[in-house]
């Protein structure tokens, strides 16, 4: 490890440490209630059978949280804490070697590793259950390794990302590799059959032939949410509920017969949380898809609005995560003075789709990076896959969902910081 990595890893746990000394704690309450895991008490006692029914979303994050409920118990919590701070001291790392490789200066290069090390949504995050600082290492990592040559691991973690975030579906490898080369075709192919063969399980298990069930009900807080009540009846039953309605909302309108296996049957988790991998999410989300593409028939104007206002949240700061808010008061003046001097919030004079401001490092600052970079003389693999990850994100996550765009960012915002560095060297 070099010198500049030394301090670099340094500065991300000193950030770290602040701002557990201001209060910020993981979120244990997260682990009962959040969407995207199943009930921990099966979790525990049940895991592998658990998995192998899960549909809602790929399974690393819940094996991950799993193991570490059995092997810690009552002390998850910490061990995840420490699991995820790990990961942003990673990021950090791999956000600073990804700048060299991609030909920034060295001074470019560690201060691109030290924006991510104590940018807020760094600290929050790894407070957080999801599997966003795990993500953002993972692909942060994964062009760092193909920068350096390194094909196999580089898509092993490209597969590990895809594990983690049903936003980077199968075919992203697919798309990843016409960057990559024809040296990277195996070791893409290997990692797409894996994913491959997840999706013909979910399809056996719920009919759903993906990584996670969720597309059709996601895309339709874009589409479908946005219709008038009158509209939405001339659509199916799925389209009559909110998108993420309760179990038994949409159990009303879709009977669909007991399996018998507790994560696809109990309406609730022990929590007393709704149970978001009930078969019922499937079995709507097939019936959503196909009324998502009549939204956008019978009120494309009102589509077109969710895409905009998608797009604006995309460009905004991916820690005013709802999520994140009880935390983010404890470093509240450090968020609004990085959202303000870094971010450059700029108040509107006129309501603009919902919004109140724009952030113009994100808004302009992202595009304008992204399109030198795409310019830019010294174009190789490394760079192309790097463009390819974010446009990924930016298009499929904007495209299919509104809501938390600013939270799909920040798992390539290191890799975007780390182009950014790169264009250091013409200056």
């Amino acid at each position: 490890m070099t010198r500049d990595a030394k301090l670099l890893a340094l500065l991300s746990l000193t950030a770290l440490c602040a701002a557990w000394l201001c209060g910020v704690r993981f979120a244990d309450q997260d682990l009962a209630t959040a969407w995207h895991l199943l009930d921990p008490q099966l979790l525990r006692a049940d895991l592998l059978r658990s998995l192998f029914y899960l549909h809602a979303q790929p399974p690393l994050l819940n094996l991950i949280v799993g193991v570490v409920l059995k092997v810690f118990g009552a002390h998850a919590p910490l061990a995840l804490t420490v699991l995820w701070a790990t990961c942003a001291i990673a990021t950090s790392l791999a956000t600073q070697g990804l700048a060299t490789e991609l030909g920034a200066p060295r001074w470019a290069a560690f201060a691109a590793g030290a924006f991510v090390a104590v940018a807020p949504a760094t600290l929050l995050y790894v407070h957080h259950v999801g599997p966003e600082i795990a993500t953002a290492a993972a692909l942060t990592g994964s062009a760092l390794f193909l920068a350096r040559g390194a094909r196999w691991k580089a898509f092993s973690l490209l597969g590990v990302a895809c594990g983690l975030r049903s936003l980077l579906a199968p075919p992203l490898v697919l798309v990843a590799l016409l960057a990559a080369g024809k040296r990277a075709r195996l070791p893409a192919l290997v990692v797409f059959a894996v994913l491959a063969l997840l999706a013909v399980k979910n399809g056996l298990v719920a009919g759903t032939f993906s990584t996670s069930s969720w597309l059709g009900m996601n895309f339709a807080r874009v589409t479908v949410a946005r219709l008038a009540p009158a509209q939405r009846a001339r659509l199916s039953p799925a389209a009559q509920p909110p998108p993420f309605g309760a179990v038994g909302e949409y159990a009303a309108l879709i009977p669909v017969a007991p399996t018998g296996v507790p994560v696809l049957d109990e309406p609730r988790k022990g929590s007393g949380a709704n149970n978001y991998n009930h078969l019922v999410y499937a079995r709507a989300g097939r019936m959503l898809l196909r009324d998502d593409l009549q939204a956008i028939a019978l009120a494309p104007t009102a589509v077109l609005s969710g895409w905009g206002v998608a797009w604006l949240q995309f460009f905004r700061p991916s820690d005013e995560w709802p999520f994140l808010a009880e935390n983010r008061q404890h470093i509240e003046r450090w968020a609004q003075l990085w959202d303000r001097a870094v971010d450059l919030e700029v108040p509107l004079p006129v309501l603009v789709l919902g919004q109140t401001e724009i952030y113009l490092t994100l808004l302009a600052g992202f595009t304008a990076v992204f399109a030198a970079a795409a310019l830019s003389a010294r174009n190789g693999p490394a760079l192309w896959y790097s463009l390819l990850l974010i446009g990924w994100v930016a298009i499929v996550g904007n495209t299919f969902d509104v809501g938390e765009n600013y939270r799909f960012r920040f798992v390539v915002e290191p890799v975007w910081i780390a182009l950014a560095a790169s264009l250091a060297r013409r200056a």
